[in-house]
């Protein structure tokens, strides 16, 4: 009646599975402790669907009681496999009970529904009936598909959910496991005398251990614990909830020794610090993040003063490669807040590998990371994403403060600023949103749509008349370094129509740290008609000899430099504006807030005034409205 052909390869390379798995190490997820259960549990089905078969085929030769319990558990099975999988499909997607009620539930009520159901054919003959004759299917015998496919379906419906919330191999590995389900699961309902359910299952478990079992997925090779994303995935788990020990091991002199000793004797060094945490830390699960730093985390309390004393002592020692090398290499921890709860994953991994910064700098005391700390990290992401949008969507503004004669107080020139605004609308400080920028690398398209957009003022507005000569737009170290950086501005002034000679550049002391490519890039961009300032002078790199070679045509003093002054009445301001008057450049003095400041720094020979007391920077049709129209 039934085909058992499948049953005995199914059976051995589902064993095989099972053992490589329990063997290997693997993360304490929930994910991790429910795939040998959806092994097992499928391992029970490929024995018990052809042995309850076989005894429906031979009826006579065994007890009907027998018999019915057979193919209830068989039935008990095939309704629990399909929710299984579908809890599976909840926790690839990362699903937990708390974001994620509603499918959850209703996956555990159908499984009790459907399992109430399986047992009330002791008494009706829901799903099938056993007589003299045989087996025969029941009259709602097609409710265990109906079951199976509304799993298959709620399966589906969280994949859709999720789609744009898990990593993509997450998304692509739930789509193809459950797709190669319901093609199991309609060949089933099609070819029922083919016990080949069975080898489907099998099929799709596969696809599910090849990535679990991935190494580039949650291992680091070099030194054999698990990696970062693996411990975003148990942070994951932990949200909400106040682990037990969370704590960062940073080696100090990581990237001198990597220099001094080369990679090969660090990378061992590494492998044999991984191993330590493995042996000495059997309830800690460790990993290695990168940069030199490892972390401990254990699900259950530990004190971290115990296990800050044993690596301490550990690291006092050195680590040998088992040759004639030993390295020597200085710890420092980092630490959660005692009773501090783990809210996001992503915040608490960059709270831990941002505080290796100052685990270099304090030797002395442990990095606690604190509420505050993370509340810095989440500003600094809403940031990164107010950048990101104004990138992408072309919506940075155009702010333009106005710099004024110094002998007349009338606008001379003007400095273009950019600003962006967060999801409330409120302006962020450009101290704030431009570092970031720069380091994710969206500097360099910030900065070229903002040079596009003081071109297309000037071209709307004019330059040279109503008193407004030049329009000053800044420069990032950051974009200074790009070698196309020439052809880019010259193209965006071709197509204005503009002459590059009104619009001048204002690059910063740090611009000047790496002196041959500065004179490089500028005699460059001169040669087709850009004018240089050096901005914010004396808050850096101070140089005066080093500007003598540098063809600026103003130097601007620094805010802070020119407060300090008036604090101090000391005599550096008066004489850098001498010496660069000396040497041929125009000065304009920043910071500007009062009608004092602005006469004395007048009488000293400053050129040009800017600053509060004349106007703060304005949004460019304001500006216009003001100065222009």
């Amino acid at each position: 009646m039934w085909n058992y052909s499948f049953v005995a390869p199914n059976l051995v390379a589902l064993f095989v599975f099972l053992v490589y798995y329990i063997v290997r190490p693997r993360l304490p997820l929930k994910i991790n402790a429910l795939f040998p259960k959806v092994i097992a549990l499928e391992g029970l089905m490929i024995l018990i669907d052809p042995l309850s078969s076989s005894l429906v085929e031979n009826t006579s030769e065994h007890s009907l009681l027998l018999q019915y319990l057979l193919t209830i558990v068989y039935f008990l099975g095939f309704i629990l496999r399909g929710a299984t999988f579908a809890l599976f499909t909840a926790n690839m997607l990362k699903m937990h009970i708390k974001k994620s009620f509603f499918p959850l539930y209703l996956i555990f009520a159908s499984l009790v529904a459907g399992e109430i159901l399986c047992l009330l054919n002791f008494r009706w003959e829901i799903f099938f009936r056993l007589d003299e004759d045989g087996y025969h299917a029941g009259k709602f015998y097609n409710l265990i598909y109906v079951f199976s496919f509304f799993y298959l379906a709620l399966s589906f419906a969280m994949v859709f959910m999720r789609r744009k919330a898990v990593e993509s191999w997450r998304f692509w590995n739930t789509v193809v496991f459950n797709s190669i389900l319901v093609f199991g699961y309609a060949v089933r309902f099609l070819l029922t005398n083919y016990l080949i359910l069975d080898s489907f299952c099998l099929l799709a478990i596969i696809v599910i251990y090849s990535k679990l079992e991935s190494s580039a997925l949650y291992f680091d090779a070099r030194s054999g614990r698990f990696n970062v994303q693996a411990l975003a995935d148990m942070l994951d788990e932990l949200s909400g909830a106040v682990p037990g020990l969370l704590m960062g091991v940073c080696l100090r002199n990581y990237r001198d020794m990597r220099e001094i000793l080369g990679n090969r004797q660090m990378d061992v060094a590494l492998y044999d610090i991984g191993h330590f945490f493995f042996k000495a830390f059997p309830n800690l699960t460790s990993f290695y993040v990168g940069g030199g730093m490892f972390v401990l985390v254990g699900k259950k309390p530990q004190p971290f003063e115990n296990v800050r004393s044993l690596v301490s002592e550990r690291f006092s020692l050195p680590w040998s490669d088992g040759e004639s090398s030993s390295t020597f290499l200085s710890v420092g921890f980092v630490r959660f807040r005692e009773g501090m709860r783990i809210e996001n994953s992503e915040f608490a991994v960059k709270a831990l590998t941002e505080s290796a910064s100052q685990v270099l700098s304090n030797r002395d005391e442990d990095v606690v990371v604190t509420e505050e700390t993370i509340n810095s990290i989440v500003e600094k992401i809403d940031v990164k994403r107010a950048v990101e949008h104004a990138v992408e969507n072309e919506s940075t503004q155009l702010f333009i403060q106005p710099i004024m004669d110094a002998k007349t107080f009338k606008l001379f020139g003007a400095e273009a600023l950019a600003r962006i605004f967060d999801a409330e609308g409120k302006i962020i400080p450009p101290g704030v949103f431009i570092p970031i920028a720069e380091k994710n690398g969206r500097i360099n398209c910030l900065g070229e749509q903002m040079f596009d957009k003081a071109c297309a003022f000037v071209k709307k507005y004019g330059a040279g008349e109503k008193g407004l000569s030049w329009l000053n737009v800044n420069l990032s170290p950051i974009q200074f370094l790009l070698p196309d950086l020439n052809e880019r501005f010259k193209a965006i002034l071709e197509r204005h129509g503009l002459d590059a000679g009104i619009l001048h550049l204002e690059i910063t002391e740090e611009s000047m740290i790496d002196y041959a490519l500065l004179q490089s890039q500028i005699q460059l961009m001169t040669s087709v008609g850009f004018k240089f300032v050096l901005d914010d002078y004396g808050k850096g790199y101070s140089n005066v000899s080093r500007l003598k070679k540098c063809p600026f045509i103003n130097v601007k003093l620094d805010m802070e430099i020119v407060w300090d002054y008036f604090k101090t009445n000391d005599a550096i301001v008066p004489m850098l504006i001498r010496s660069f008057k000396d040497m041929g450049f125009s000065v304009t003095a920043e910071g500007i807030e009062t009608e004092e400041m602005a006469l004395r720094m007048r009488d000293l020979g400053c050129d040009y005034l800017q600053g509060y007391y004349f106007s703060k920077p304005l949004p460019a049709d304001e500006f216009a409205k003001k100065y222009l129209l």
